[in-house]
């Protein structure tokens, strides 16, 4: 009766919380079939939460009868007999512990809430106070924090679940078609899409599944199906699409079902084979630049060749060149006048067109134009340079072989002692001119190797090269001022 030797307050605290308790533990039992599929689960929360409603109801009628004797002033024997109810949850846990109860982790009750309401047996009230007040309290704030979390579970669970009254108009909308048998391969359940696809391949409804294969092998030897067997199905070709089909089995409440799952795939399979003809052309086209790269590489390997041709060409060129004038001054001079050095003379003169050949990529042509004025005085040559003009850092690389080469062919095709070089510019174009004395006023012109490599750089450059011969052999070289890019002023 610890009804009556608690303060009024906390009666009317606990009979609020009561009643809310009851009410959400009644509204857990009804809600769990909307969550739980397997009935031995649902049956077995709806039994708990039933009876820990109940135990909140006794408590309550006992909260109330108290309230109302303490405001009313008289005293109501109240009965301990229903109180007796909170033993069953402990006896359905056990029997659960015999026969387990699978159920989702996230809807699995707390032990605790099953021996709690054991601290409102009868016997309770018989211990010294405030003991069964502070039972009465602790079990009424169980049973309120166990509701409440057992309904934000419900919500939670609810978020992610399919519920069994959502599944069916899910599974009759989709384009996918679906059809359900027993083991024994009796039709139990399809969604409109498999009937459909069915009619599409020319096959009625059927309610076996031996029927329905039947009637696919009928098509295909009366030549309108093509079936082809693939690892997790079939494929079914038709004239006017592609579909696939594939049969598999599961197990549901220990019964056996047969799953059949049919589906359009025709768009797929076009736009697969789109795919693998526009990635066969990507290959073509990687092939092919493949040899195209390749015939750059070998093309950058011939030029390459032809620029070491031509620097070796340069260089013995004008090594004879000028070994040739320094025969021609050993033999113009007197035996007397021929000293011990000469050979050593002529071994240093001949080491001078090294060193210029590395002004084609390096030098200036001003320095050039210099150092083969030194190196051609020193063997009765004589260079005139005239004009002004102004040439791009790739044309003066141009023209220092230009120049190396010109120069080389007047002293030894025309034995020249005299070779004048002009520069020239106007507003379209700028240019060089170099002249020499011929041995003879013919006009046939022998093009050699060092012509022929000295049209190609210019060529390579942007430029044109012009000659002619009489009495004068005349080389022209002009580039457009167009194509003038880093200029300097060459003299």
């Amino acid at each position: 009766m610890i009804g009556y030797e608690t303060p009024p307050v906390i009666g009317m605290i606990m009979f609020v919380v009561l009643l809310l308790t009851a009410a959400f533990q009644a509204v857990i039992a009804l809600e769990a079939g909307e969550l739980i599929r397997e009935k031995r689960a649902l049956g077995f929360i709806r039994l708990l939460y039933s009876l820990l409603a109940m135990i909140s109801a006794v408590l309550l009628i006992e909260t109330l009868l108290a309230i109302a004797s303490v405001e009313g002033g008289i005293f109501f024997d109240i009965p301990v007999l229903p109180r007796y109810v909170s033993v069953l949850p402990a006896v359905l846990f056990l029997s659960k512990a015999k026969s387990p109860v699978e159920l989702p982790s996230q809807l699995r009750p707390v032990s605790a809430s099953f021996f709690v309401p054991l601290l409102r047996l009868p016997l309770a009230d018989l211990l010294p106070m405030p003991l069964p007040v502070i039972f009465a309290v602790f079990a009424s704030v169980w049973f309120v924090m166990d509701t409440v979390w057992m309904l934000l579970s419900f919500r939670a669970y609810a978020r992610t679940e399919i519920t069994r009254s959502v599944m069916p108009d899910i599974i009759r909308r989709i384009n996918h078609g679906i059809c359900i048998a027993s083991r024994k391969g009796w039709i139990l359940e399809c969604n409109p899409a498999f009937y459909s696809l069915c009619e599409r391949i020319g096959i009625h409804k059927t309610d076996q599944i031996d029927a329905f294969e039947a009637a696919l092998k009928e098509l295909q030897e009366a030549g309108r199906l093509d079936i082809s067997y693939l690892e997790n199905g079939m494929s079914l070709r038709v004239e006017n699409g592609v579909y696939f089909l594939q049969r598999s089995s599961f197990k549901s409440g220990g019964r056996t079902f047969v799953q059949i799952a049919f589906s359009d795939v025709t768009k797929m399979t076009r736009t697969a084979a789109q795919l693998e003809q526009e990635n066969e052309k990507l290959a073509q086209e990687n092939r092919e630049l493949e040899r195209i790269i390749s015939d750059i590489a070998l093309e950058e390997i011939v030029c390459q060749r032809e620029r070491l041709c031509r620097a070796a060409h340069d260089l013995w060129a004008q090594r004879l060149a000028v070994a040739g004038l320094l025969a021609d001054m050993i033999l113009g001079k007197k035996e007397t006048e021929i000293q011990d050095g000469s050979l050593e003379e002529i071994i240093s003169a001949l080491e001078v067109p090294a060193i210029a050949g590395l002004a084609e990529n390096f030098g200036d042509l001003t320095d050039v134009l210099r150092i083969l004025a030194d190196m051609y005085d020193k063997l009765g040559v004589e260079l005139e340079v005239s004009g002004q003009a102004e040439f791009s850092r790739r044309q003066q690389e141009v023209l220092c072989a230009v120049f190396r080469e010109a120069l080389t062919n007047a002293v030894r095709h025309a034995y020249a002692r005299n070779v004048c070089i002009m520069f020239m510019e106007d507003r379209e174009k700028v240019g060089v001119t170099i002249q020499n004395v011929c041995l003879d006023d013919s006009t046939d012109i022998a093009e050699g190797r060092g012509m022929h490599d000295m049209k190609t750089r210019v060529r390579e450059a942007g430029g044109a090269v012009q000659y002619e011969k009489s009495n004068l052999f005349e080389l022209q070289i002009t580039f457009p001022k167009n194509l003038m890019t880093e200029r300097e002023v060459c003299l």
